[in-house]
């Protein structure tokens, strides 16, 4: 029973560890971040280049998230519950593709407050069982 659970919570830490990658690989290759990250120092670039290639955890985290902190440092996050933006999207019951592509934007526009869109990055938070 114990054996069980030690593996599923293993299996769930491996899930958010392989999601967190995939994020972050999908977030460093933005074309402006990629501009950014010219400007950064080279034991720094170096770091994300062989995160990047390799697609593997470096050995020195720390490096790693210095990093990324500083290729990120002039962002906001903007989290989005999926269930508060899931009952969002249900209250607004049938649309044309146009309405519902307006509906988003508006809905977006409100959660960015009037700051720079390009200086925003939406994040979606799960809401995760708790047992």
């Amino acid at each position: 029973m114990v054996n069980g659970k030690v593996t599923a919570i293993e299996e769930q830490l491996q899930q958010m560890l392989d999601d967190w990658k995939e994020s972050i690989l999908q977030s460093v290759n933005e074309p402006i971040l990629v501009v950014k990250k010219k400007q950064m120092g080279t034991e720094l670039q170096k770091c994300l280049d062989q995160f990047i290639q390799t697609k593997e955890w470096p050995t020195d985290l720390q490096q790693l998230c210095k990093a990324i902190k500083e290729l990120f440092a002039d962002y906001e996050c903007v989290a989005l519950s999926e269930t508060a933006f899931m009952e969002k999207i249900l209250s607004w019951g049938t649309l044309s593709p146009d309405a519902f592509k307006k509906k988003i934007n508006d809905y977006i526009d409100s959660l960015m407050g009037g700051k720079d869109k390009n200086q925003i990055r939406l994040a979606f938070t799960e809401e995760r069982e708790k047992k």
